[in-house]
């Protein structure tokens, strides 16, 4: 942020300086950009987990504190995913019509979701104010986790893969 020069920053550098970019970008390939992004989507899932956890209390205010961990994990997990790995698979499948293809419906489908899913965030921004019952959030929420769950097994298993035989 800012510029500065993080460990995490340094080391994603060092990881990447040895690959070539992206035909027609700056962006080259990283090899621990998949851990990265797997690891962010068990931190995603604690996050539902502890909501959940917190539902089931009726903590409004446990509800909303994580509400907003898992908005700003997921608006940075978005970005990465969007620049590092989307814009990159496009460009390396420029002349691969059905890989390009795939990456494409990918991306399409993550941009729906990510529509669905800060509607979501937006609507119940001020969950912690009593506003909302709590029993209509949690079969909201309880979707919510469904459809990323089965994005996040969707990505590892498919698209990830992919990204890292291009290593």
């Amino acid at each position: 942020m800012f510029g500065l020069k993080t460990e995490k920053n340094r080391n994603q550098k060092q990881s990447e300086e040895y690959f070539d970019a992206a035909p027609g970008t700056s962006i080259r390939f990283n090899p621990r950009l998949t851990e990265q992004l797997t690891q962010e989507h068990q931190e995603l899932l604690d996050i539902y987990i502890r909501i959940s956890n917190s539902i089931k209390a009726f903590d409004a205010k446990g509800v909303a504190e994580g509400m907003k961990q898992m908005k700003d994990l997921l608006q940075s997990h978005l970005l990465t995913e969007n620049i590092r790995l989307f814009v990159y698979l496009d460009h390396v499948f420029a002349n691969d019509d059905v890989n390009r293809q795939l990456v494409r419906e990918f991306r399409r489908e993550m941009d729906q979701i990510a529509r669905g899913v800060m509607a979501f965030f937006n609507r119940y921004q001020d969950i912690g104010s009593g506003k909302y019952p709590l029993d209509e959030f949690a079969k909201e929420f309880e979707e919510l986790g469904v459809a990323l769950n089965k994005r996040i097994e969707k990505e590892e298993q498919t698209l990830y893969p992919l990204y890292l035989a291009q290593y």
